[in-house]
């Protein structure tokens, strides 16, 4: 699922939320979220590796991807693995561009 963009500063500290409510709604019997692994990677300088995943935080039916950090003018692809209790499991991406304002 594409999660669509998001631009952010360089000193930017701050949580990047995403509803899977819809998702969930979805699935006879229910669900409930259970993990997520978020990677980056710059789209624009593979060397570059300055955003960073600070924590994910997980909720029944969202989460939120704690970022800092980033290259201004360089986007990055956000990809989040997020397993489900019943071991679903959804592939997204978010694009973080980094421009300073």
């Amino acid at each position: 699922m594409n999660l669509g963009k998001k631009d952010k500063q360089p000193a930017d500290v701050k949580d990047y939320p995403v509803d899977y409510t819809d998702w969930l709604a979805e699935i006879v019997g229910g669900d409930v979220l259970d993990s997520c692994i978020a990677t980056v990677e710059c789209t624009t300088d593979p060397l570059d590796v300055a955003l960073v995943v600070d924590q994910v935080v997980v909720s029944p039916k969202s989460l939120a991807v704690w970022l800092s950090g980033g290259t201004s003018g360089q986007s990055y692809k956000l990809t989040l693995l997020t397993t489900t209790a019943g071991g679903r499991v959804d592939e997204s991406e978010l694009t973080i561009r980094v421009k300073d304002r």
